[in-house]
Order: C-alpha cells, then sequence, then structure tokens
C-alpha cells in the first residue's frame, strides 16, 4: 500500500488520516500473519509546512505515523507492536516500522536484520553515485 499525494498542498485532515489508518488496519486484521512494514518517505516535501518547523520530510511522517499507531492501538485489542528502524542513507536519516502481533515477536529482529542490510546496502550506492 502507498500513499501519494494526487493534488493539493493543504494539510491532510484528520478526516483522511482516520481513513489511512481505518483501510490499513483493515488490510493487516484480515491477514493474522501480516507484518506492516513502513517507510518514511523522504522524497516528496512536506506540503506548507509552517516555515518555523525546521523537520527532514522523513521525520514528520514517522512522527506522524508513531502518532496515528498510537491512536490505533488504543481503540484495538490485538496486541500490536512497532518496531521502529532507523538509519542513514548518504548522510541523510531514514525511518521505517515493522508493524506486528505479539506472536510475530521472535521473528522481527530477523526482518528488521534484512531491513537494515538493505538500508546500508542503499547507503553504499547512493554514496558511490555522488
Amino acid at each position: 500500500m502507498s500513499i501519494i499525494r494526487k493534488k493539493g498542498c493543504n494539510a491532510i485532515s484528520l478526516r483522511v488520516l482516520t481513513e489511512i489508518v481505518s483501510r490499513a488496519s483493515d488490510i493487516i486484521t484480515s491477514s493474522p500473519n501480516a507484518i506492516l512494514f513502513y517507510l518514511c518517505d523522504s522524497s516528496d516535501n512536506i506540503p506548507d509546512i509552517r516555515a518555523t518547523r525546521n523537520i527532514l520530510p522523513q521525520k514528520y511522517r514517522d512522527r506522524l505515523f508513531n502518532i496515528m499507531f498510537r491512536r490505533y492501538c488504543k481503540k484495538g485489542t490485538d496486541g500490536w507492536f512497532d518496531y521502529r528502524i532507523e538509519a542513514n542513507i548518504d548522510g541523510a536519516p531514514q525511518y521505517a516500522h515493522l508493524i506486528y502481533r505479539s506472536k510475530h515477536r521472535t521473528m522481527i529482529n530477523k526482518i528488521a536484520e534484512e531491513a537494515e542490510k538493505i538500508f546500508e546496502i542503499m547507503d553504499i550506492e547512493k554514496r558511490s553515485t555522488n
């Protein structure tokens, strides 16, 4: 699932954010062995962000995602957990999240290790093209 702004540059409303969370939760709830991987995109700037907010787009998305996830967990009883991965690619911080049920806890470290290896490869490739 990918979230893409199709038009406009206003802040995304709480209604739309709630719909995104609802659809994502429908997908993972209907798949008992699902683990959600969320990558905080760093390629598109945050439109109309206050000039006083000196924050990278990926950090903003990381914070927003964290808030949305915590709100969702308060409503549900599935025992969801958020494993946050932070890496640097070409000197810029990158953030990803693995959302999983408690029964998948033993697999998360292995999946996180693979994700971190991919980030390392991306960093090497990015630096070699600069």
